[in-house]
């Protein structure tokens, strides 16, 4: 009897917390940011319920994604390609979900199904976010506070203090802790973008004067992290800047010089002046060795001895082992697929990864047309929604997506459908157009 109350409770309180967050896009934005910073400051803190180890931001990540089956029900009526899109892939994720915990158990297929989250969220959640001034405006700036936090943290881990331990765990096990990078690739990827919108806000928006320093405190912190697939997002967004927005790429210039003396000295505090952090660093922009595992790794996922039509075209099941043949051991080993699209590929099949594309790719394609270009409610501007869409692009190249990055594109594709945008930007080109 008493289990079957506090069941009722939980039950209750979800329900509650799940409503109230499909009301509110914001708080669970807030509150996805906030528990993923704790992660990264303080390692996982996950507690063991029923057979499932949950920490704070997987217990977030699944009220928001019942939230955002609620907001994603409240639209499905309506036409629309990304109506349909969306619902295709969530109907070819659902059915190898279902076939994982019919052959692997509930427990397992829930354990991988949780890597997803990031792509759910974004379809299902954020892809319906209110798309007024004021909610962009707002949604930007909590994400400048949050890599302001991870960047803090980063300090604090150079300076000793025991934070970052995330990621400390992670390189204990694989034996690459001599390259001490204070924070994962997915919270450098999140400094990453919060440089491009940076630059974006003090390109195009007034700015208290402070504000002029942040793209130089968060390009020099990306350079000192050495993830190399970051640096490879930012230089193809700075190659694709004279392109996108002119008057970005002439801040840039100023930008990086200065990004580039700060992280020397930062360097030279981190790893003092001996002839071991300039190896690192050479190491970290001239080794292959890790690209060409993971292209072996992706070389056997694709042409699987196991692969059938039906895994070819709509993926294996959920909580299928990913093996690998590993030389040097001479046997096969379960190793993690390493990139976002191979990652989909093992799960959603051809099918589910063409969809996937297409949601992630639109807004690359439209955001800098003279449609968009002007308008209002793409703060700061939309060629930094754009830059930034580029980025989470090539970061999925060799990692998947964390709930922390992805959503941007989901708002990005609110934005583009919005019947205010619509009207906002028929009235910016009628007005061009005006003698």
């Amino acid at each position: 009897m008493l289990t079957a109350l506090i069941l009722l409770i939980v039950i209750s309180v979800f329900a509650t917390l799940a409503f109230y967050a499909s009301r509110n896009v914001l708080v669970g934005w807030y509150c996805l940011l906030a528990t993923y910073a704790l992660g990264v400051a303080f390692g996982s803190q996950q507690t063991v319920v029923g057979s499932l180890h949950l920490d704070p931001s997987d217990a977030v990540s699944l009220i928001l994604l019942a939230a955002g089956l609620i907001r994603f029900s409240r639209v499905m009526n309506k036409p629309g390609f990304f109506r349909v899109v969306g619902l295709c892939f969530i109907l070819v994720f659902a059915f190898s979900l279902i076939r994982g915990m019919l052959l692997f158990g509930v427990v397992a297929a829930s354990n991988e199904g949780r890597s997803y989250i990031g792509e759910l969220l974004s379809l299902l959640y954020f892809a319906t976010i209110p798309t007024d001034e004021g909610t962009i405006k707002k949604f930007v700036k909590a994400y400048l506070i949050f890599g302001c936090v991870l960047v803090g943290i980063a300090i604090l881990h150079y300076l000793g203090l025991n934070v970052g331990s995330s990621y400390e765990a992670l390189v204990d096990s694989v034996g690459d802790i001599d390259k001490n990078r204070a924070v994962p690739a997915a919270a450098a990827m999140a400094i990453a973008l919060c440089f491009i919108f940076s630059v974006g806000w003090i390109t195009h928006q007034r700015s208290p004067r402070f504000f002029a320093y942040l793209p130089v405190v968060f390009g020099g912190m990306v350079v000192l992290l050495q993830h190399r697939t970051i640096w490879v997002a930012l230089l193809i967004c700075a190659l694709s800047t004279p392109f996108v927005d002119r008057a970005m790429a002439g801040r840039l210039i100023p930008i990086g010089i200065l990004a580039g003396i700060l992280a020397f000295f930062m360097a030279i505090w981190v790893y003092g002046t001996n002839s071991s952090a300039t190896e690192q660093f050479e190491d970290s922009s001239t080794n292959l060795g890790t690209w060409g595992y993971r292209v072996d790794t992706w070389d056997g996922v694709l042409f699987d001895d196991d692969a059938t039509i039906l895994s070819i075209l709509a993926g294996k099941p959920v909580g299928t082992p990913t093996l690998h043949f590993d030389a040097y051991l001479g046997s096969y080993v379960e190793m993690p697929a390493h990139s976002e699209y191979i990652f989909l590929y093992q799960r959603v099949g051809v099918f589910g990864l063409t969809l996937f594309l297409i949601f992630l790719l639109r807004p690359v394609s439209l955001l800098c047309t003279q449609r968009f270009r002007h308008s209002s409610l793409l703060f700061p501007s939309s060629s930094s929604w754009c830059l930034a869409s580029i980025a989470i692009f090539v970061y999925g190249v060799t990692y998947n997506f964390n709930a922390n990055a992805i959503p941007f594109i989901g708002v990005a594709t609110a934005l583009l459908l919005s019947p205010e945008h619509s009207s906002n930007n028929v009235a910016v080109i009628r007005s061009e157009q005006s003698p």
